[in-house]
């Protein structure tokens, strides 16, 4: 069975989902620290770090971690590379490999910046 073109539009309105790292940020605790995360499609490293900086900059995370997306990287891949950046935008981290080593290297950044505050 086919759907036939018939030429008109369809209009789909969904009701906006909440900004939960905003939340999150908002409700913060003092000496807590909230960590947000980011999957964007980027040209290069370069522009992928911009998108995380500016999404750092719009949220209030204390860090953001940054990763390219598409159709080689990402989502259903064995390997990924995190950009670490904290809130002034700077990246204070790399971490590559498998998703295992990856989420290791990104729990010692976040070791490092709770240790950094103390």
């Amino acid at each position: 069975m086919r759907k036939e073109d018939t030429g008109t539009q369809v209009t789909l309105t969904l009701p906006e989902n909440p900004d939960i790292l905003a939340g999150l940020v908002h409700r913060r605790r003092p000496g807590q620290l909230v960590v947000g995360f980011a999957a964007e499609t980027a040209e290069n490293q370069q522009a992928l770090l911009a998108l995380g900086r500016q999404k750092l900059a719009r949220k209030g995370a204390d860090l953001l971690a940054v990763n390219a997306v598409g159709w080689s990287e990402g989502f259903e891949t064995t390997e990924n590379t995190l950009y670490v950046l904290a809130a002034g935008g700077e990246l204070v981290a790399t971490a590559s490999g498998s998703k295992r080593e990856a989420a290791d290297g990104l729990l010692d950044a976040i070791v490092a910046a709770r240790q950094a505050r103390s």
